[in-house]
């Protein structure tokens, strides 16, 4: 119990926290909990210092579709009487739209430790980077570290419920603050390539994905996924478009990008209360899986998106380390944004293989069949992005610079004997010159290599390269 009371100051309070990869240290403030009025009650069996609007009833129901929608509508109708112009009957409505629940959950996220996704919103707090794990303490009082982690799974679904709550109460109170979307139109395709702007994907969620989040919030939580989902959505597809204007937006390396990037911030977004990288991937898995499943298509469309889905998940496990303090892991060390783009932008074009299926050659019986492409799929290496509608990728070009200090006048004999003989010997890149000596005295000899992507042919004569403006 001494060690768990230090750990909690250190947590809680001013932290001198250690990087999982090297020593130096940061000073963490938390904020504390004072000015919310908490009541104890029984979750599960673990005993919480409740400090928030939910009712307890509610924490014991299971949050599915028609749940949840009862629960707003009954949010909904206790608000308009409380109201001084409420006239008349009060129409249900479907459950909020996506960029409606983005925009309330920004109003309640404060009250929770969930650390602060990129360029979302600002929580209050200096160490909005990770997990504020002195509220999780201060809310479980009656817990060590230790017994939080054991009980990851349940203290995990008692902030996601009040989140559901709280953040359907916040748009059924405040309904001239938001946008509500009273009817789901179906989706007559991808979305994905309908929209002209992030505002327009959030604020048109499909049926499709309207039950996807129902569906995997009753093992996630409904406001958890409705985030996750839709940020990562609407960022792989900007990105997709910025990165790959001029390609068709489907089964090419556009599409290939876009939802490797999709899974990997899938997994960078959904927030975990004890840093789990399986459960985050496990949510992307759950999450795009389901999606492809739901939307249908080619089987070889279908198995190249499960393939560069997995590819993506994969990139941000690679990525991101844990944070320990004193050997306990307290939080996740994960690549921002950006960096994650950089890591499937690279996949693309440099660890990719593009299956010929819009084969343009003139031998006979060498265009893939979908049953043939997705084989080819399901044989490629799990970790190279597979597409299969061109154009290829682009060669890559490597240079190398070979050097010739003959020529050059050196003060020690010896050194100049050693350089010469190892300038002479090896070849040195041109990013990597180790000799800061005068142009004048350089000879320098430029060679090129050009490396074709991998590509896989039924015509083994086949070179799609020679077909790129076709």
């Amino acid at each position: 119990m001494k060690k768990s009371l230090v750990l909690s100051f250190l947590l809680g309070g001013s932290v001198l926290s250690f990087n999982c990869q090297d020593t130096d240290f940061e000073e963490i403030v938390s904020e504390e909990n004072t000015s919310k009025i908490s009541k104890l009650i029984d979750f599960k069996g673990l005993q919480v210092n409740h400090r928030f609007a939910t009712p307890v009833e509610e924490l014991k129901i299971t949050h599915d579709l028609e749940r949840l929608k009862a629960l707003y509508n009954k949010m909904r109708r206790g608000a308009k009487k409380n109201s001084t112009n409420h006239t008349g009957k009060i129409a249900e409505e479907e459950l909020p739209d996506g960029a409606t629940i983005l925009e309330a959950a920004k109003v309640v996220l404060p009250d929770f430790p969930y650390e602060e996704i990129e360029g979302y919103t600002e929580i209050n707090r200096v160490n909005k980077e990770f997990v504020d794990v002195g509220m999780i303490e201060n809310d479980f009082s009656d817990l060590t570290l230790a017994e939080i982690e054991e009980q990851a799974a349940t203290v995990d679904q008692y902030y996601s419920r009040n989140l559901d709550y709280l953040v359907l109460k916040e748009i059924a109170h405040h309904p001239e603050k938001y946008t509500i979307m009273t009817s789901k139109a179906s989706c007559s395709g991808d979305y994905d390539y309908d929209y002209n702007s992030v505002n327009e994907f959030l604020a048109n969620l499909c049926v499709y994905d309207h039950t996807m989040i129902l569906v995997t919030g009753k093992l996630y939580g409904y406001v958890r996924s409705a985030v996750a989902f839709l940020l990562a959505g609407g960022r792989a597809k900007t990105s997709s478009e910025e990165n790959y204007h001029g390609l068709d937006p489907g089964d090419t390396r556009r599409d290939a990008y876009r939802h490797t990037l999709w899974n990997a911030l899938l997994a960078q977004y959904y927030w975990t209360i004890i840093p789990s990288k399986s459960r985050r991937m496990s949510f992307a898995k759950l999450v795009s899986n389901h999606r492809e499943i739901l939307l249908g298509g080619s089987v070889d469309s279908i198995e190249m998106d499960f393939h560069n889905n997995a590819i993506g998940r994969e990139l941000w496990s690679q990525h991101t380390g844990y944070r320990k303090v004193f050997g306990i892991t307290v939080g996740l060390r994960k690549p921002d944004t950006s960096e994650l783009k950089t890591y499937c932008l690279k996949a693309v074009a440099y660890n990719s293989c593009y299956i010929v299926k819009d084969y343009k050659g003139t031998v006979p019986n060498s265009k893939y069949t979908t049953a043939e492409s997705k084989e080819e799929i399901l044989k490629t290496s799990a970790n190279t992005v597979v597409y299969f509608k061109g154009p290829i990728a682009p060669q890559r070009v490597i240079t190398t610079v070979s050097y010739d200090y003959s020529g050059c006048d050196y003060k020690d004999v010896q050194e100049q004997n050693s350089i010469i003989s190892t300038s002479r010997q090896g070849i040195i890149t041109a990013n990597n010159d180790p000799l800061p000596l005068s142009d004048d005295c350089i000879k320098r000899t430029y060679s090129y290599t050009y490396i074709n992507a991998c590509f896989v042919s039924k015509d083994p004569n086949y070179n799609p390269y020679l077909f790129l403006n076709n």
